[in-house]
């Protein structure tokens, strides 16, 4: 077993990549990604609090944001990643890109709000098509 983001998983859990060093870290980053892109997900798990959200992985956007921003730091030297967990230039840009959008989307409304608030802004349509282009990038 292996403990990161807060959680515990074992290895078999994750698809080994050769071409990261660290493939469980890729894993949770394109988990967070599935999370963001996927509107169904966040209106049955984070608005309507499903009782199947103690099985997934980003149960809120809380977990995603520590994902994203704290345990992956994405939002500060994107390319440190590239050969940890993303591949490329474009992938770490890429995932970048949806860290400076959740940092802006936090900086002006603040880090109290609901999940159902965060996803009822303007702002997070956009959230939502970056996570998806990173995600159509970091397909293995």
């Amino acid at each position: 077993m292996r403990y990161f983001g807060g959680n515990y998983f074992a290895l078999n859990d994750v698809a080994m990549s050769a071409r990261v060093r660290f493939p469980q870290m890729r894993w949770f980053l394109q988990e967070a990604l599935r999370a963001l892109a996927d509107s169904e997900f966040q209106q049955l798990v984070w608005v309507a609090r499903r009782s199947d959200a103690e099985k997934r992985w980003h149960a809120n956007f809380d977990e995603v944001v520590h994902t994203i921003l704290d345990d992956l730091d994405l939002g500060r030297d994107p390319d440190k990643s590239i050969g940890s967990f993303t591949c490329n230039v474009d992938e770490a840009r890429a995932a970048a890109e949806v860290a400076c959008a959740i940092e802006r989307l936090l900086k002006k409304y603040g880090t109290r709000r609901s999940d159902a608030e965060y996803v009822a802004t303007r702002e997070w349509s956009e959230v939502m098509q970056l996570a998806r282009q990173a995600l159509d990038l970091m397909k293995d």
